[in-house]
């Protein structure tokens, strides 16, 4: 395998990143904390959608 680009690095990355928020997410609603699903760049549907998977969400 090649060296990795600056572009692919970070995608790489973000990937990784947007992979952890719904752990990162349950893990403050396990502690308490409320999570609101009010992202404006994105559909309602697309807010459901996310809410729904931290809903659904079980930590192994």
């Amino acid at each position: 395998m090649g060296a990795e680009t600056l572009e692919e690095k970070e995608k790489r990355i973000f990937e990784s990143y947007k992979q952890d928020l719904i752990k990162i997410a349950n893990v403050l609603k396990n502690e308490g904390l409320e999570i609101v699903f009010d992202d404006s760049s994105i559909s309602q549907k697309e807010n459901s959608i996310k809410k729904r998977k931290l809903e659904n969400y079980r930590l192994i």
